[in-house]
């Protein structure tokens, strides 16, 4: 059963193992890792910003922040929940029909 009720969803901004070869990887020094940083977070959406979350970890860097899903979102999952919900109901019929064959005297 599909819901149109709005979930969050997580949208990373960054996600790194912060080692030499990293495309992207923000500068050493704190000048211009604070720049860097504040860039980052420029790209969330001001009513979002308050969400946005670093991790943190020996040579790995993840930036991220929570939204709800916008009305597209929510539309283009409940038909895919539908879809689903057919397909599965479709499969567990011709399952029936097999082993009601398969088992019926």
């Amino acid at each position: 059963m599909s819901t149109t009720a709005t979930i969050t969803k997580t949208i990373t901004l960054y996600r790194q193992e912060l080692d030499e070869y990293a495309d992207d990887k923000p500068p050493a020094d704190a000048p211009g890792f604070l720049a860097w940083f504040v860039e980052k977070l420029s790209q969330i959406p001001g009513e979002h910003r308050d969400s946005a979350t670093v991790l943190l970890e020996p040579g790995y860097l993840h930036i991220f922040y929570h939204r709800p899903e916008s009305e597209e979102e929510v539309a283009d999952r409940v038909k895919r929940d539908e879809r689903a919900a057919r397909q599965h109901e479709q499969h567990e019929r011709q399952l029936f029909e097999r082993l009601k064959k398969q088992f019926e005297p």
